[in-house]
């Protein structure tokens, strides 16, 4: 390669920005050990260094919650899965807990503008990054193993840095919060 050129074959870049936001809540789980571990987030790269995390039994489930509404995916860190090669990982997203836990065809749900439920194969010491759809909590089911150790999850909000220009704020709070919301939500429209 030559002094002074670039790794990227085509010279076209995204331009958009990409944040990892970690969970701040477990909202449910069930047949899972150690779901409160996911919380706070912790390393974004797969070691050989010992560190328990949640344990999935087939069919377990959690379901976190990332605090806020962003568009962009998700990424699982796997450090290990028991009675398989490799596992699947069922990911639903949701704007709400109950969209996360609706899965497609039940009660209108649909991935027809965007796939926000999907499967997702993984293997131990992986880290996976998956999903392009608006959310605020995402539901991991285990499958296809009999066991499989999550060591981290975070959201993966994928933005422009675009600046909010102008503003609005008056002496009713609740016309001012909403005026915030109504910006932001034409901000994740954007992307």
């Amino acid at each position: 390669m030559e002094k002074g050129k670039t790794f990227s074959p085509s010279g076209v870049r995204d331009g958009r920005v990409r944040e990892y936001i970690a969970p701040c809540r477990i909202v449910a789980s069930d047949n899972a050990d150690g779901a409160d571990k996911l919380i706070g987030g912790g390393l974004h790269q797969m070691t050989l260094s010992p560190r328990a995390g949640c344990v999935l039994r087939r069919g377990g489930y959690v379901i976190v919650d990332f605090g806020k509404e962003f568009s962009g995916g998700i990424k699982v860190l796997v450090s290990r899965v028991e009675g398989a090669k490799c596992a699947e990982l069922a990911i639903r997203f949701g704007e709400s807990v109950t969209e996360a836990m609706t899965p497609v065809g039940e009660l209108g749900a649909t991935n027809d503008h965007a796939t926000r439920d999907f499967i997702l194969p993984v293997s131990a010491l992986s880290a996976n990054e998956a999903g392009d759809s608006g959310l605020r909590f995402a539901r991991i089911e285990a499958c296809g193993a009999d066991a499989v150790e999550i060591s981290a999850v975070f959201g993966v909000f994928i933005h422009s840095d675009a600046k909010l220009r102008g503003s609005f704020e008056c002496s009713d709070k609740k016309l001012t919060e909403i005026w915030n919301t109504a910006a932001y939500t034409v901000y994740l429209c954007m992307q």
